[in-house]
């Protein structure tokens, strides 16, 4: 069992979010994700989405606020310590390289979606804040 420190980027644009499939070649291939990745040794969670967001996507983001980190396993006991960000787009035209598409949906519309379990709680995260304040940031 494996203790995996990753980031992800809840991209949002005028009240939308950015979600990503996953490429063909990669687990779990098919299913929307916020993109991201693992983070390298001595490297902070922020460095490491603005970094991943730049090499995957080819867009430079700002980080607008973090989310509080979570645990989550996977099917086969690994476990995974997500810090997810909320952030901006600061420049870049969108590129893909680890994924076969990218779109920006609705909040309510990420529900819709096939996820990997361990984005649920970010989704969570999102709708409760738009049922709350009637917004996600």
């Amino acid at each position: 069992m494996a203790n995996i420190h990753v980031t992800c980027a809840v991209i949002i644009k005028n009240g939308m979010v950015l979600a990503a499939s996953r490429g063909s070649m990669v687990k779990h291939s098919g299913q929307w994700e916020f993109p991201g990745g693992m983070m390298r040794d001595g490297e902070s969670a922020e460095a490491c989405v603005v970094r991943r967001i730049n090499e995957e996507m080819g867009l430079n983001i700002r980080i607008v606020e973090g989310m509080m980190p979570f645990v989550t396993k996977d099917g086969e006991g690994n476990e995974y310590e997500m810090h997810p960000f909320f952030a901006e787009v600061v420049d870049g035209r969108a590129v893909l390289t680890n994924h076969s598409r990218a779109e920006w949906f609705m909040p309510i519309q990420l529900m819709r979606l096939a996820w990997p379990e361990t984005d649920m709680p970010i989704i969570e995260e999102i709708i409760s804040r738009v049922m709350t304040t009637g917004r996600i940031i």
